[in-house]
Order: C-alpha cells, then sequence, then structure tokens
C-alpha cells in the first residue's frame, strides 16, 4: 500500500517540503525510483524528430509505457544497480580516503574491493544491454565509465554516489524504443495514406 503523504497535508509549504522530501528519498535509495512516463512524455517531445510529428504527450506517453513494460526488468536491475552503487560508494568515500591517507596501495585496495562487491548487483543489468540486440550499444560506455570510476579511487566514488548512470541507461533505452515505435509507426501511416 503506497500512502501519498502530499494528500495528507493541506499547506503549499508542507506540500513542497513532503515533496522534496520524497526526492531526496527517492535520490538516497534509487530502488524506491518509480517510473514515470508523463515526464519521460515531456523530454520525448523535446526530441526534435518527434516534436516534428505533432504528437500529443498522451501519445508520447503511452508509447513510452509501451516500451517501459517491455523493458521493465532491465529498468529493475538498473534500480537495484544505482541502489548498490550509491550505497557501497558512500561507505567507499570514507574507507578510501582513510586508505589513501594511510598509502596508495590500502587505498586502491579499498577501491577495489567495494568496486567487487558493487559488481554483483551490476551483473544483471550489464547482462540484460548485452543480450539485447537493440541495447547493446550501450554497453560499451557503461563499461568505460565503470573503468574509469574504478581507475579513480574517491573521485569514482563521488561520480558514482551523485549519478544514476544505470537508471539514465535504462531510461535512454526505454524512450529510445519508444522513439522508433511512433516514428515507424508514423512512417507507415505516412505510407498507407500516401
Amino acid at each position: 500500500m503506497v500512502i501519498n503523504l502530499e494528500s495528507l497535508v493541506k499547506s503549499e509549504k508542507a506540500k513542497k517540503a513532503v515533496s522534496l522530501l520524497g526526492d531526496t528519498v527517492s535520490y538516497v535509495l534509487p530502488f524506491l525510483e518509480k517510473y514515470d512516463p508523463e515526464k519521460q512524455a515531456e523530454i520525448l517531445l523535446a526530441d526534435f524528430e518527434v516534436a516534428n510529428i505533432g504528437i500529443t504527450k498522451n501519445e508520447a506517453a503511452t508509447y513510452l509505457s509501451d516500451s517501459y513494460q517491455k523493458h521493465k526488468r532491465l529498468f529493475a536491475y538498473a534500480k537495484l544497480a544505482d541502489t548498490a552503487d550509491r550505497l557501497t560508494s558512500l561507505a567507499g568515500l570514507f574507507v578510501e580516503t582513510a586508505g589513501l591517507y594511510l598509502g596508495i596501495v590500502p587505498g586502491f585496495m579499498a577501491n577495489l574491493n567495494e568496486e567487487l562487491v558493487e559488481m554483483i548487483f551490476k551483473v544483471p543489468f550489464i547482462t540484460s544491454i548485452t543480450i539485447n540486440p537493440a541495447a547493446r550499444h550501450k554497453f560499451l560506455p557503461v563499461l568505460a565509465k565503470e573503468a574509469a570510476t574504478f581507475g579513480l579511487p574517491v573521485a569514482g566514488d563521488l561520480y558514482d554516489a551523485s549519478t544514476n548512470l544505470y537508471m539514465r541507461t535504462a531510461n535512454d533505452i526505454i524512450m529510445n524504443n519508444a522513439k522508433q515505435n511512433i516514428l515507424s509507426e508514423r512512417r507507415s501511416a505516412a505510407e498507407f495514406n500516401y
């Protein structure tokens, strides 16, 4: 059962505070994030190709919902990976900083252990984009960012703690799938009417 806290409070100031609290909790714990096709529709409608077709926000949201259903598991894996990233990176910041204070080797060893723990939670996402032909092009950018965060103790943790790399990637895949469906259907309709 989901409780909508905003509906329980009356004043606008309180509603904004509750909304900010919800956004903060979702940021700290990405696994609580829900896919929002209406919010994503605004982004999709800003795309040049989609904007020129004359599609409504509701239509775009429907395409995005369909695409999300197709990639629901990928989004769940992304939430798991980003949550692991967030939690281990926040802990890793302190451990790696202390390790680097003791010398370069302890700092890198702390980073290695943290990255190995994180990988356990990232394997499902990485496997999913590797076996999905429509998402495979996202593998190398994700791998490059992971390699960079691995090679840079503390700085890599700051990056991991401040971004949702996996959820952004999943959103990109969902959005691109919806965009391709929109363009494909609109082209087919145009050819049929021609």
